[in-house]
């Protein structure tokens, strides 16, 4: 198929295009992005979808069941969601947002 992109079309360096940009592609609700350019883990979102559920965990983590200590079971979902939140809400990007700590991401490279 031909290209009909303007012949003066480029990417611009902004998050979407940086290699410090994760993105969550979420079942329901547009894709989100954070920057991880200060080198932190990501903790696991709580989405079913993306494979990275909360349920999962807590079995793996030994945590009892709703039915076997609903109490218990609530306390380490709210901490994981909490663990969550608080990470995203330092990280979160738009899409189109620029820094001068723009690096280009492996994906990009031929997009001069």
């Amino acid at each position: 198929m031909e290209n009909k992109r303007p012949s003066a079309y480029r990417v611009q360096n902004s998050c979407i295009t940086c290699k410090h940009c994760t993105v969550l592609d979420l079942y329901s609700e547009p894709s989100e992005y954070f920057c991880q350019k200060d080198g932190s883990d990501r903790p696991l979102c709580g989405c079913d979808y993306s494979g990275e559920g909360f349920a999962e965990i807590m079995m793996k983590q030994g945590t009892p069941s709703r039915d076997e200590d609903m109490e218990a079971h609530d306390a380490a979902w709210d901490k994981l969601a909490e663990i969550w939140i608080e990470w995203a809400a330092a990280h979160q990007v738009e899409t189109s947002g620029v820094c001068d700590e723009w690096e280009r991401g492996s994906e990009h490279e031929d997009s001069d």
